[in-house]
């Protein structure tokens, strides 16, 4: 699926040329659909993603700020801005998903952000595989409270740091224990 995925991305942003995030979401959930034969076969495989994009990184540099524009399948994005610990929720349904009704269309909710230069800014796009990870002394998952917390606290570290801190952090939950799902994080930090 995640191969699939990624192929349907590169059709729909560089060659459609489709660069708004929440169409993005819309496009691939139809073309997943139409590749998988879902309405034929009642295939329900799907797929969780976040999509954004950044606007005027050279304005960015002038002290005028960016612009971020976040769309989410299940995924929400995190950002901690000057020390403020902020949640923009996904929608709740998942690329390729059955619609709920017959030729119903998949609107994603489009969200914009505004940053600074002299914000400090670390956002977080990332799988459910850290905080669905089971672990710690009565082997239970992580939890998103707990990954919600580690972000925050790790935010004004530099990413190369924030690494290490995820990777501590994980390995001592799992301990001995398998890791159960595929982890990804993807941080960006903006300002001073």
């Amino acid at each position: 699926m995640s191969m699939l995925g990624l192929n349907l991305l590169e059709e729909l942003v560089e060659f459609k040329k489709i660069t708004t995030p929440n169409l993005i979401l819309e496009e691939l959930h139809i073309k997943i659909r139409q590749v998988l034969k879902q309405e034929e076969t009642q295939n329900r495989d799907g797929m969780d993603i976040s999509v954004v994009s950044i606007q005027n990184l050279e304005d960015f540099e002038n002290q005028q700020g960016v612009k971020l524009m976040y769309a989410g399948a299940m995924n929400p994005m995190y950002y901690v801005q000057n020390g403020e610990f902020v949640e923009i929720k996904a929608t709740k349904r998942a690329i390729g998903e059955k619609s709920l009704t017959e030729g119903e269309k998949r609107l994603f909710e489009s969200n914009e952000v505004i940053f600074r230069k002299q914000d400090e800014v670390s956002i977080y796009l990332f799988s459910d595989g850290f905080q669905d990870q089971f672990g710690g002394e009565n082997d239970r998952k992580y939890m998103v409270k707990n990954y919600k917390k580690l972000m925050h606290e790790i935010a004004k570290k530099p990413l190369t740091e924030q690494k290490v801190a995820f990777e501590k952090e994980i390995k001592t939950w799992v301990s001995e224990k398998e890791q159960t799902d595929d982890i990804t994080i993807l941080g960006v930090k903006l300002g001073s």
